[in-house]
C-alpha cells in the first residue's frame, strides 16, 4: 500500500480518536448544562461542537488534498462503491 495512503489513515485515526473524546465532552458538558442551566455550559458546549466539526472538516480537507495524488481514478471509484454499499439499508 501506498505510504502516502498509510499517512493519511494514521492522520485520521488520529483525528477520530480526538473527535471520539470531543463527542464525550460535549455529552457531560450538556448533562451539565441540563442540570445547571448554567449558560456557561451551554457556551462551552456549542465551542467543542463547533470543534468537532472543525476536527471532520479537517479530515475531509486531508482526504481532499491527498486523494487526487494518491489513489487512481479506478480506485477512488471503487472506494465510492465501498462507501455506497456500506452505507444504510
Amino acid at each position: 500500500m501506498n505510504a502516502r495512503y498509510l499517512a493519511l489513515a494514521g492522520r485520521i485515526a488520529q483525528e477520530l480518536d480526538e473527535q471520539e473524546r470531543l463527542v464525550q465532552r460535549i455529552q457531560r458538558l450538556w448533562e451539565q448544562a441540563e442540570r445547571s442551566h448554567d449558560e456557561a455550559y451551554i457556551d462551552a458546549t456549542a465551542l467543542n461542537l463547533h470543534g468537532f466539526y472543525a476536527g471532520i472538516e479537517r479530515i475531509f480537507e486531508w482526504i481532499a488534498t491527498d486523494v487526487d495524488t494518491i489513489l487512481s481514478t479506478e480506485e477512488i471509484a471503487s472506494f465510492v462503491r465501498f462507501l455506497e454499499d456500506a452505507g444504510p439499508s
